[in-house]
């Protein structure tokens, strides 16, 4: 349903079934980053084509990389897009085609570039090459990746064949 509810099933036959519930859930350690932009479809309209492009290259979800403090988003075999710590600027730097595009001072690096309520990053701004074409458009959003988890209830015995069959309340414990 609308609210993440399931109601109920009919059956096409009297038979034993199994309902398999997937949500996706927040990690806890480093080891992705999420970047995302907040409202993307209501400013993206209005970006210049150099912004949207720089914008999606940067959106999406990066691995950690080889180096310490770092995280990585390729393209098949080649990395498009890079976020990684500057130890003589004592600044996070977001690179995407080798450019630097967007910045974020920091005074630990070990806290991460993370940006949501629950991490203690900072604001990220753009950088030179997009500072002047940015009006109007968000830094993005850094957050822990997530992963897809997956629960099965069951089996159930549906009973005759046409019948509204009730599974009842089935509880999740997602955090």
């Amino acid at each position: 349903g609308e609210d993440g509810k399931f109601r109920a099933l009919i059956s096409q036959f009297d038979s034993e079934v199994k309902v398999e519930v997937q949500h996706r859930k927040r990690m806890t350690d480093d080891s992705m980053v999420s970047v995302t932009f907040e409202n993307a479809n209501d400013w993206s309209r209005l970006a210049s084509k150099k912004v949207r492009k720089v914008m999606l290259a940067v959106a999406g979800t990066y691995k950690k990389g080889p180096e310490e403090f770092s995280w990585v988003k390729t393209n098949k075999k080649e990395v498009v897009a890079r976020i990684s710590w500057s130890r003589e600027r004592r600044q996070w730097h977001h690179l995407s085609n080798g450019e630097t595009v967007f910045f974020c001072d920091g005074d630990d690096p070990a806290q991460g570039p993370f940006t949501n309520g629950s991490d203690p990053g900072g604001s990220w701004y753009p950088y030179k090459v997009l500072a002047s074409e940015m009006h109007g458009c968000p830094a993005p959003i850094y957050d822990r990746g997530f992963v897809m988890e997956t629960h099965t209830f069951g089996p159930f015995k549906t009973g005759p064949p046409g019948e509204f069959f009730e599974v009842g309340e089935l509880k999740l414990a997602c955090k």
